[in-house]
């Protein structure tokens, strides 16, 4: 994109000529084509190679013929291959003249490209390097590109072709699959190349320097190719293929070029928003190149705080505070409360960053049209740029390429990462979280992290767990702590290892019962002690509600928690599945690595917000691991979760492992924050939670996510749709957040007088922390119906306003703004269903992309119903139910979510858009016998509703509740009541 006709492949190193004037004059359409008819074309002697063997070659070396996988080459079954890395070719003769060549070569874009030699001889003796224009052709498949070495001017007396194979990663790359001296149509060039299409249409010619030869060409991948007349008048983004053939010679390959309107333009040439506009944006090279002596003046005055030792603990503690010094990172008690202690002795605090590395920096710029048109610019994959691509020419880093811009070379990772950790000692953080490598973080001299190598082992794809249960579990874990471990144990640098990342705790107990044995160590095992508790299947028939005749049933059946001890069986299973887990990877931790501390497998905010849940984690890993980590993402710092999960962990230090703020400021995503936070919000936000964290004592560290923003178009490792968060330091263009900086430094710097209680913790009122919530004691009377409401989709059907109320921005629990959205709610009951409208106004309805747990994300009705102790507040029971109705409709179907509950049971629901355009009616009959509610006049029962909104379909950006908060999801003491009024006549 944006190409030049003789940009040429850098890794191949092939000069380009310019190529000769056209004398074809096919652009002019029907009248160029008369001008050549009755003239007689001689079709010069040549040959067409297809290399299924060698039979046409005059000579090879190191060369083979690789059949394999043709569906990666254009269903070519044979082509030609080296045998070793070492250097190969393959040679032809001919007893004419050779004027023209066309070699079509297949490149594996996963290794670096190491492009042929093509050299020509007219003795077989002296051979010179010739010239070629190299081209890609056609799309990638499984990371297969061919490549075609085009040459129109081979030197006076030709009668010798080498094609040289190099590189020395892999053998097998390339293979060159067809060769064509003197026969080829030469390939069609477009004037302009590329383009940018304004309010104008852009006028674009295509030619080839093949005599007579008809000219094709197809839009956006058209299915079929039309015949060229006359230039093309392109009003949008245009991808055009163009490709030539003489009747007598064979088909020019494939071109493409692409050009760009700027309506559809998104991102631009540096990787910014195009539609944000903000102090800090690039708009020229210059621009970054002038970055160098800002970067200089900035960062030359900054200083790591003076407090810190060498490794950022607190200068000369150890005698102070009666610390000692085991040569490894410890926990020890600093004012009865459990601290981390340097290997020398020092109180430490790690203020840390997680992802020092390029990686979420990298986004997709290949695929559909769609996606590649949201690009200004992206740079060919072998032209200087190179460095910025990963794996393939599909995934590309703006900020990569910026700091190439920046100081005219590209930086080696372990340069980044240098850079990275230099700043970050002045920015006044002392430790590498999660997600950074391993040798650059060693290197660094800062404290780091790591993450045990659990991943990609032992986790049913139902929920994200791991199975220590499974057949060869617990001897895998043992391999990987064998291999991984040993190397490292002696590194006093290294703080501990986490156990893994954010598993899906909160559907254990749901899920884990709906599990088949046959391909799951957890079901296997439950059903085990199920049969150990109650050893005869009439006793757990009684407890559970069910029929089964033996406990082999239960194997590969779902399994439901309908009664209270089947959620006291799984609840007393989730504690012993934890105690395994957690002391068998103790175990075998400390038999590789007696000396670091284990970190826990840093939960996440969902779990957290389950007293319950939360209460189990806590009491089991509190008997194995060192430090409790969790990942609390949270406009504000959970003090009662953080201070109820410390108690129950008997005193485990907590060390809150991963976290960010982010504004909307330059186009990216606000994480956690609402779109109309600042840069300096995001600061005050910074210190409000590191701050807060450090007063409690007992929290040893928090580690921010991440190094540099996320790509504006998603990172890479999702697909298109992935996160495009400002979570960074650094931006895209490799420019600080100085302001934002200015508070994290005012916060590192003074952290430890805030640990030990010599300074108040900085607090800024945001006005959002309400230290949880509670509900409002609001009660809702729902009148009898006797004949059932239309699911129509239309509100109609109700006698009364009794059973009604208006969520507007009184209720708004999640979010800001909104302002005129709002939703009418209408309730009636009768003897089968729970009768449910909702009229929703807001200017973009209907937007949910989600057919599964996420629903919550995007548009849609939430309902909450407790039948059971109604006085009870804190985690759901077992019979609370919770069901998300989305707005959406998607191939005419309606989707609805239970939660807290295996069971799926059917609702009868209807969608339609409001006749304006801003907002819709939704309509549900949800049978009582789905929500465990027997239906009587004056019966009562926990109750809830309210609705979520998204703008894009993707992010839930507002929520509404009647009566509760935003953890409605997790406290049912949050829920208003219902009663039933009124029934059927005797």
């Amino acid at each position: 994109m944006f190409r030049k006709w003789g940009m040429m492949l850098a890794a191949i190193g092939l000069s380009v000529y310019l190529l000769l004037p056209f004398t074809s004059a096919t652009a002019d359409g029907p009248a160029a084509a008369e001008e050549t008819t009755g003239v007689e074309l001689t079709i010069p002697s040549g040959l067409v190679d297809d290399l299924s063997d060698f039979s046409k070659t005059f000579q090879r070396s190191n060369m083979y013929t690789e059949k394999g996988n043709p569906a990666y080459y254009g269903d070519d079954a044979g082509r030609a291959a080296r045998s070793t890395t070492n250097t190969g070719y393959v040679l032809y003769k001919t007893d004419y003249d050779m004027t023209s060549f066309a070699a079509y070569s297949y490149f594996y874009a996963g290794v670096a490209i190491v492009g042929h030699k093509i050299y020509a001889s007219t003795d077989g003796a002296a051979y010179t390097e010739v010239t070629a224009n190299v081209y890609t052709s056609g799309d990638p498949v499984s990371n297969w590109q061919l490549y075609v070495y085009e040459g129109l001017q081979l030197p006076a007396g030709t009668h010798y072709l080498k094609i040289e194979f190099a590189g020395s990663e892999k053998s097998w790359t390339p293979q060159l699959a067809k060769v064509v001296i003197n026969q080829s149509t030469v390939s069609v060039q477009a004037s302009p190349e590329t383009g940018v299409i304004g309010t104008e249409p852009l006028a674009v010619s295509l030619q080839t320097p093949t005599v007579g030869a008809a000219v094709y060409y197809r839009i956006n991948g058209s299915p079929s190719f039309q015949t060229y007349t006359q230039p093309l008048a392109l009003t949008g983004f245009t991808r055009l293929d163009a490709y030539a053939q003489l009747d007598g010679l064979q088909p020019s390959p494939i071109r493409s070029y692409t050009y760009f309107s700027q309506g559809d333009m998104q991102i631009d040439r540096y990787g910014q928003v195009i539609n944000a506009s903000f102090p800090a944006k690039v708009t020229s090279d210059q621009q970054l190149r002038d970055d160098i002596a800002a970067d200089q003046a900035y960062y030359g005055k900054l200083k790591p705080p003076a407090a810190f030792d060498p490794i950022g603990g607190l200068t000369d503690s150890r005698m102070k505070l009666k610390l000692k010094a085991t040569g490894f990172f410890s926990v020890q008690q600093v004012k009865g409360k459990p601290q981390l202690v340097t290997p020398q002795g020092d109180l430490f605090f790690s203020l840390g960053v997680n992802g020092v590395t390029n990686n979420e920096t990298y986004t997709k710029v290949t695929g559909s049209i769609d996606r590649q048109k949201i690009f200004e610019w992206v740079p060919d994959y072998n032209s200087e740029y190179n460095g910025a691509f990963i794996g393939s020419k599909d995934n590309f880093s703006y900020y990569m390429a910026n700091k190439y811009r920046k100081a005219g070379t590209m930086p080696t990772f372990n340069d980044f990462f240098a850079e990275a950790a230099g700043r970050m000692k002045k920015w006044g953080f002392n430790s590498i979280g999660a997600w950074s490598p391993t040798p650059q973080a060693k290197a660094s001299g800062l404290p780091y992290t790591l993450v045990l190598p659990l991943n990609g082992m032992a986790k049913p794809s139902e929920v994200k767990v791991f199975d220590i249960f499974a057949d060869g579990a617990v001897q895998a874990i043992d391999d990987a702590f064998a291999k991984s471990l040993p190397a490292l144990k002696d590194d006093p640098n290294l703080i501990g290892y986490f156990v893994d990342n954010e598993y899906a705790y909160e559907k254990f107990i749901a899920t884990v019962p709906r599990l088949k044995a046959a391909t799951s160590g957890l079901k296997q095992r439950l059903v085990q002690m199920l049969q150990e508790k109650y050893g005869d299947i009439a006793a757990f028939n009684s407890s559970w509600g069910t029929s089964f005749a033996g406990f082999t049933d239960l194997n590969e059946t779902p399994l439901y928690i309908d009664t209270q001890q089947a959620s006291d069986d799984v609840d007393q299973f989730f504690h012993l599945y934890l105690d395994t887990y957690y002391k068998t990877v103790k175990q075998l931790f400390e038999k590789y690595d007696p000396n670091h501390l284990l970190l826990g497998d840093r939960w996440l905010t969902l779990p957290m917000q389950s007293t319950k849940i939360r209460g189990i984690l806590a009491e089991e890993a509190g008997k194995y691991m060192d430090v409790i980590s969790i990942n609390h993402y949270s406009p504000n710092l959970d003090v009662a979760m953080l201070k109820d999960v410390y108690e129950k962990s008997g005193h485990r230090p907590i060390l809150l492992s991963e976290w960010s703020y982010g504004t909307a400021e330059q186009g990216l995503a606000p994480i956690v924050l609402g779109p109309n936070a600042s840069e300096q919000d995001r600061g005050w936000r910074y210190r409000n939670y590191v701050e807060g964290a450090a007063a409690l004592g007992f929290v040893v560290g928090a580690h921010w996510f991440d190094y540099v923003d996320q790509a504006a178009g998603g990172r890479y490792f999702q697909d298109i749709g992935g996160e495009h968060y400002n979570t960074g330091l650094v931006n895209v263009a490799d420019r600080p957040y100085k302001t934002f900086l200015d508070a994290v430094m005012k916060t590192n710097r003074g952290i430890y007088d805030v640990v030990l209680g010599k300074k108040q913790p900085f607090r800024h009122d945001f006005g959002d922390d309400t230290g949880g919530g509670t509900g409002k004691n609001l009660q809702i009377e729902i009148p009898y119906t006797p004949v059932p409401i239309p699911i129509d989709g239309v509100l109609n059907g109700y006698s009364c306003d009794t059973g009604a109320a208006v969520l507007d921005a009184g209720s708004l629990v999640s979010g800001t703004g909104g302002e005129g959205i709002s939703s009418s709610f209408h309730f009636a009951w009768d003897e089968n269903n729970l009768y449910l409208t909702a009229s929703v106004t807001e200017p973009t309805p209907m937007m949910n992309s989600y057919q599964n747990s996420n629903l919550w994300k995007g548009d849609g009705i939430e309902l909450f119903t407790g039948p059971d102790d109604l006085e009870l507040a804190g985690s759901l029971q077992f019979s609370d139910r919770q069901i998300i109705m989305s707005s959406a409709i998607v191939n005419d179907a309606n989707y609805w979510m239970w939660f807290n509950t295996g069971h799926q049971p059917a609702v009868t629901m209807n969608v339609q858009p409001a006749q304006d355009g801003q907002g819709y009616v939704l309509d549900a009959a949800i049978p009582w016998s789905a929500i465990h509610i027997s239906p009587a006049d004056g019966e009562q029962f926990l109750f809830d509703f309210g609705f979520d909104d998204s703008e894009d379909g993707v992010n839930r950006l507002r929520q509404w509740i009647w009566n509760g908060t935003n953890k409605d999801n997790v406290d049912r003491g949050l829920w208003g009541l219902a009663k039933l009024t009124g029934g059927p006549a005797e």
